[in-house]
């Protein structure tokens, strides 16, 4: 193989990015198609338009369609491409907004996807356009040119706008949230009026951001607080995480017109808002409660060795079926907790597993993972039938576990697992090793 054939990390990205944008738009085309059909109403399809960038107008059957421009920089073939786009869906016009989007108005619903598709030609998306999520990352209109700049912020800006697009944590929140960059001395972007602010500035020779939180407009204006007067730009993404699942979590869903993080700001006070953020930082720094719960069904096959028994080692079909919670997580790390109910035509006993342990999964090629595990089990056997060992028992046993998993749809995935235990019996003391190998489905909620 010749090094042009080896793909970069960048590269592996840039396809796995555009799979996810493409099945989307085409998720979107079939419910277009339910809503057209009358399968589906205005109301069921409503957030799944909002999420991609697609507001209705007064005017029926047509839609406006916001496409992101982080930052404000398009290149030339991305310009030339948008300009295309106005001529085919939009009458050759493009409007373009204060938060540097460029909007086409009265695109018939059937043709929406079509669009899209000639955005992600050029990797531009409205995907989060719209609706409770991480807007348009704005960025200073002079970033890289002006003469008083610290640095040119542009990277930046398109590294925080990868960072929370196509996220669970930032596709439904309690409101919109707005970031915004500024590089000039002027702050023309209006750092202060967004709910992150980042200013550019250098401090003994390293790169960074004066940051602030909790600004906005509206019916009750409120300038934003300094959150931090200055933080590693590679610290950015993380920092700006911890302010949106603080906001996540205690912005108020129930009134859509309290909802932003200024009016979090307004009720908690400003020393509240600024310790929860930086508790929730060196959580997630760390370890952060993943709040879980998982659910699974598995099948396969068993064999014990007795260690002090002259019982012959055979292999069993063994089935279970797992609820679990997901205590805590880091990237690829999990601590867990579950009980599980496995049945077997070994000894015909039914058994009930509770066990903690700690998974580590990491991915090896597109969504394929592989995943290692360790735990600690109680099991408590009930026999069905008579049984060569006892009528019940309790055994302990330490478990390692190998596999690979291949997820699909947004929270399941289906493994091939293969598991090695080291058993102790309460009956007499008795070890025995026991391997385990099959297969399972796996949901998480």
């Amino acid at each position: 193989m010749s090094i042009a054939d080896v793909l970069t990390e960048q590269q592996l990205v840039e396809q796995e990015y555009d799979r996810v944008v493409r099945e989307d738009i085409e998720l979107f085309r079939s419910q277009a198609a339910l809503r057209t059909a009358g399968q589906m109403t205005d109301d069921e399809l409503r957030p799944q338009r909002l999420r991609r960038g697609v507001y209705s107008q007064r005017q029926p059957d047509v839609h406006m369609i916001r496409t992101k421009v982080p930052g404000g920089l398009l290149t030339s073939e991305q310009m030339r491409q948008m300009g295309r786009v106005a001529d085919e869906f939009a009458g050759g016009k493009g409007h373009l907004t204060t938060r540097q989007n460029i909007q086409y108005h009265f695109v018939p619903l059937p043709k929406v996807a079509d669009l899209l598709h000639m955005l992600a030609d050029v990797r531009l998306t409205t995907r989060e356009a719209c609706y409770n999520t991480v807007r348009n990352v704005t960025a200073c209109p002079l970033a890289g040119i002006h003469p008083e700049e610290p640095f040119d912020v542009q990277p930046y800006a398109r590294r925080v706008a990868f960072a929370f697009l196509h996220k669970e944590l930032t596709d439904s929140l309690p409101r919109k949230f707005k970031i915004a960059f500024a590089g000039c001395p002027e702050d023309c972007i209006a750092t202060a009026i967004n709910d992150v602010g980042l200013r550019a500035m250098i401090r003994d020779g390293v790169k960074g951001f004066r940051m602030t939180v909790a600004g906005g407009l509206g019916p009750l204006p409120t300038e934003s607080k300094v959150l931090h007067e200055f933080i590693p730009a590679d610290d950015l993404v993380r920092r700006i995480e911890a302010v949106i699942r603080v906001f996540n979590v205690h912005g108020n869903r129930k009134n859509k017109n309290k909802a932003r993080l200024k009016f979090v700001l307004r009720e908690r006070g400003f020393e509240w808002l600024r310790d929860t953020i930086e508790e929730q930082y060196q959580g997630h720094l760390n370890w952060h409660p993943a709040s879980k719960f998982t659910a699974s069904i598995s099948g396969g096959v068993e064999q014990r060795n007795f260690l002090n028994s002259k019982a012959s080692a055979v292999w069993n079909p063994i089935y279970s079926a797992n609820l679990g919670y997901q205590l805590f997580e880091q990237t690829g790390l999990s601590i867990y907790a579950n009980r599980s109910i496995n049945s077997s035509i070994f000894d015909h006993q039914i058994s009930q597993n509770t066990s903690v342990g700690v998974g580590v999964q990491q991915r090896l090629l597109g969504k394929l993972h592989v995943n290692l595990g360790f735990g600690f089990n109680k099991v408590d056997y009930q026999s069905t039938a008579t049984s060569n060992l006892s009528t019940s028992r309790s055994d302990e046993s330490t478990s390692y576990t190998a596999g690979v998993s291949l997820p699909f749809l947004k929270h399941c995935s289906f493994s091939t697992f293969y598991q090695y235990s080291q058993n102790t019996s309460s009956q007499n003391g008795f070890s025995y090793d026991s391997s385990q190998v099959g297969a399972s489905l796996f949901w998480a909620f």
